[in-house]
C-alpha cells in the first residue's frame, strides 16, 4: 500500500489520492468509486488534515530509521 501524496475529497466525502481520482473522472466516471453514488459536482477539496497527517507520518518514520 502507498501513502497518498494529494488527499482530495470528492462530493461524497471520501477522500482519495488526486491522481486516482482525476483518472477516476478523465474515464468518463460521475460516481464515487467507494459508494456508487452520483456525485453532485466534480469539485476536488483538498483534506490539509490528512496530508499534514501523512506528512508527519512520513517525518517520524524516516526518523525511526
Amino acid at each position: 500500500m502507498e501513502l497518498m501524496n494529494d488527499p482530495v475529497m470528492v462530493a461524497t466525502g471520501h477522500t482519495y489520492d488526486r491522481v486516482c481520482i482525476e483518472r477516476w473522472l478523465q474515464q468518463g466516471n460521475r460516481t464515487c468509486p467507494v459508494t456508487g453514488m452520483r456525485l453532485r459536482h466534480l469539485e476536488l477539496t483538498p483534506n490539509f488534515a490528512l496530508r499534514n497527517a501523512i506528512q508527519v507520518t512520513q517525518r517520524l518514520c524516516a526518523y525511526t530509521e
